[in-house]
């Protein structure tokens, strides 16, 4: 587990599990600091990644959410992404965002840590699966 100045993330094989603690607004300085981590968890290495939206206060600078969706190192080594929320209406406003922002990647809104790991372990297989023909 490594920690960062907005929260922790963890390494559960391919996933890397991001896990917003933080009562602020995510910064631009924050996912700068996360893609440090993600460098030394998986270095060049293909990866999926589990963020933990739960928290009611979360929120991200346009930045931020700019950075997340748009840089091209990570556009090339993330296979897929969870977003995982607490209930329905945050699934909802998340789902939203996934449809207009993010329409062209491997992105899944769910409420379930369990089912979340489960899809982003397969979708890490297929993949692999597509890469090896």
């Amino acid at each position: 587990m490594e920690k960062f100045s907005a929260g922790i993330v963890e390494k559960i094989g391919p996933v890397m599990k991001l896990t917003y603690l933080k009562d602020q607004t995510v910064t631009l300085d924050d996912m700068i600091e996360i893609t440090a981590i993600r460098e030394k968890l998986f270095g060049e290495n293909n990866y999926c990644t589990l963020i933990d939206l739960t928290k009611d206060y979360l929120s991200l600078t346009p930045e931020a959410k700019q950075y997340a969706a748009e840089n091209p190192t990570i556009k090339k080594l993330r296979i897929a992404e969870v977003l995982m929320v607490k209930n329905f209406a945050q699934k909802l406003g998340v789902f939203t965002y996934v449809k207009i922002f993010r329409s062209n990647d491997n992105v899944k809104v769910l409420t379930d840590e369990k089912d979340a790991l489960e899809w982003l372990n397969q979708q890490y297989e297929i993949y692999f699966k597509k890469e090896a023909v």
